[in-house]
């Protein structure tokens, strides 16, 4: 005879039991507390390894001037920004010269010294040297944190028509550093008047031309090979480099326009200079001493850190803004092809960084340092001065 159990008239408890909806919403909370602590925390280790990088890219670009300088019999730096005066013509910049010190540049390649050399501005007429700088890149010509685009339009010049004809070019563009060499400062702060106006021109500097104030007394003036000897104020507190990393902005308008204010735009890294500047004074002119011709790859610093809003300053110049629709829901027009001749930096494009509250810097002694973007401006354009002889605290 079998005994059957005995059942209770409650049923066994399930075992695939799901979330009730009050332990559904604490979990929820629970997330979004977690996220709300660990997002600003991954945002910030995220930059902290940004900024690593771009300070060893700099880092890296120091120790290959400093290759350079010992390889050379006097001990000269590289020519910031020159022209070509057997060709009479733009030459190139300290880029190319340091390219075979750098530890990344593992290329052989042979610099054609041709008229424009460093000029790569009309897809129908190539530069010898188009085979090697097209698409040529390093990891030191680019910051990290940047949303600057790497290279320049190798068609930009042309318009829709033309391009509409090139379908199968392969060109990618040259490309533009977000490094800049520091020519000096505006004005020269070695014969500086400290009563008189801030932006007055002095010493080895232009007049405030057409393009600016350019300056020769920082590391890197124009058409001129300083020797190490030639830097007289502390080592570790005098700037060669500096970065151009992040967009400016036109704020006049809504929403505000954006910029490209690199010294390097649009031409790219090995553009140097297109006038024969010698020594610059405003008291004995040389050549194009007014500042009338252009000097890539170099600035003379002028402006603060991280001045974004570049609305009628001097010295500042930039390509058109992009056309706007003329009322909300229009197609946006075309861009017009940009002129032969380029528009190309001022003489003064300020030092903007993409590295939130400062910019990173190069000194002389090959150490790199982040400035405060709220940095009173005269102990930066100090900074900027090879040889103002004045001792800068901590």
């Amino acid at each position: 005879m079998s005994i059957t159990p005995r059942r209770s008239g409650r049923s066994a408890p399930s075992l695939r039991r799901g979330f009730t909806l009050k332990e559904s919403i604490v979990v929820a909370v629970i997330l979004a507390v977690v996220a709300a602590i660990g997002m600003p925390v991954l945002v910030m280790v995220r930059e902290r390894a940004r900024r690593i990088a771009c300070e060893g890219n700099l880092r890296n670009v120091g120790q290959a001037i400093d290759r350079y300088a010992t390889a050379d019999s006097a001990g000269s730096l590289p020519i910031g920004s020159r022209f070509a005066l057997q060709t009479k013509s733009s030459g190139t910049s300290w880029w190319l010269e340091i390219l075979p010190f750098a530890d990344a540049d593992k290329t052989n390649y042979r610099w054609n010294t041709q008229p424009d050399s460093g000029d790569f501005d009309h897809p129908y007429t190539p530069n010898a040297n188009t085979e090697f700088a097209d698409g040529f890149r390093i990891p030191l010509f680019f910051c990290p944190a940047s949303p600057l685009p790497l290279f320049n339009d190798p068609l930009r010049h042309m318009s829709a028509e033309n391009r509409a004809l090139l379908k199968g070019r392969r060109a990618t563009g040259i490309a533009v550093p977000m490094y800049t060499a520091v020519a000096g400062s505006a004005p020269d702060l070695r014969d500086y008047n400290p009563t008189a106006e801030l932006d007055r021109a002095a010493g080895r500097n232009t007049s405030d031309g057409p393009w600016g104030i350019l300056s020769a007394s920082g590391v890197f003036p124009p058409n001129r090979r300083l020797r190490r000897a030639s830097v007289l104020d502390q080592k570790d507190k005098t700037i060669m480099l500096v970065e151009q990393s992040d967009y400016a902005r036109d704020t006049s308008v809504e929403p505000p326009d954006r910029f490209d204010i690199r010294s390097a735009w649009p031409k790219g890294a090995f553009m140097g200079a297109t006038g024969n500047y010698d020594e610059l004074s405003t008291t004995a002119l040389s050549l194009n001493g007014d500042g009338s011709e252009r000097c890539w790859n170099i600035t003379s610093v002028r402006y603060p850190l991280n001045m974004r809003d570049i609305k009628q300053k001097r010295g500042i110049f930039t390509d058109p803004a992009p056309p706007r629709p003329e009322k909300e829901g229009d197609p946006t027009p075309p861009t017009p092809p940009y002129p032969i001749d380029g528009y190309g930096p001022g003489h003064n494009q300020p030092i903007i960084s993409a590295h939130p509250e400062g910019a990173q810097v190069l000194m002389f002694d090959g150490s790199v340092h982040f400035l405060n973007e709220k940095m009173d401006l005269a102990l930066l354009l100090r900074m900027c001065t090879r040889d103002d002889r004045t001792d800068i605290a901590e």
